[in-house]
């Protein structure tokens, strides 16, 4: 496949979020994470969707979105972390005053999920985001069998486990992870050489 046929852009048009909702759940069932829904979506975090804190990142291949990644901003509307880690979201906030955000919701369809350099393009595209918003510590809440790679390739480091379920019947084993952007972007570039 070509590595060249998407474009990664901001969201700008909510009625196109059913898309990003779609992608996240059929990413989810793939993984058995999920358990199909009739509607065929999964919203976790509406309130951030729908926030000036979020910027939520698709890539579209002929109109269609292929990938996403979304980015918040800390704020009045908090982060995703504190759903499922509240108490250690609220710890990092009090260590953090200035500069804490969260990347979340990364999804990619079918046909990409093998292919890294789409997940690489997401992941680079939020640390944009990062940058142009003063992000200095990054809060991810990821599938725990995932954080070896977020520790290989970002040096993020583990700061709570827990279980949750987004539909109430899978239960997942999910991570808290914490990284500081500038010292992650550099690793980024040497690990993934982007």
């Amino acid at each position: 496949m070509n590595t060249h046929n998407y474009a990664i852009s901001t969201l700008t048009d909510y009625s196109r979020l059913d898309e990003v909702y779609r992608l996240t759940h059929d990413t989810l069932v793939e993984v058995k994470h999920l358990v199909p829904r009739a509607d065929g979506e999964i919203i976790s975090f509406h309130h951030l969707d729908i926030s000036e804190q979020t910027t939520i990142l698709v890539a579209q291949h002929t109109g269609r979105v292929v990938g996403t990644i979304s980015v918040s901003d800390d704020g009045p509307d908090g982060l995703m972390s504190d759903k499922i880690f509240e108490a250690e979201t609220e710890r990092i906030r009090r260590q953090t005053p200035h500069g804490l955000g969260s990347t979340w919701r990364m999804a990619t369809s079918d046909e990409y999920r093998s292919e890294r350099s789409l997940v690489i393009n997401l992941i680079k595209s939020a640390f944009f985001v990062c940058f142009e918003h003063h992000i200095d510590t990054c809060l991810i809440l990821n599938v725990e069998r995932h954080t070896p790679i977020y520790k290989r390739m970002l040096g993020a480091e583990i700061v709570a486990k827990g279980s949750t379920s987004l539909d109430g019947m899978v239960q997942i084993n999910v991570a808290l992870m914490k990284l500081n952007v500038l010292q992650a972007w550099k690793r980024f570039m040497k690990v993934a050489k982007v």
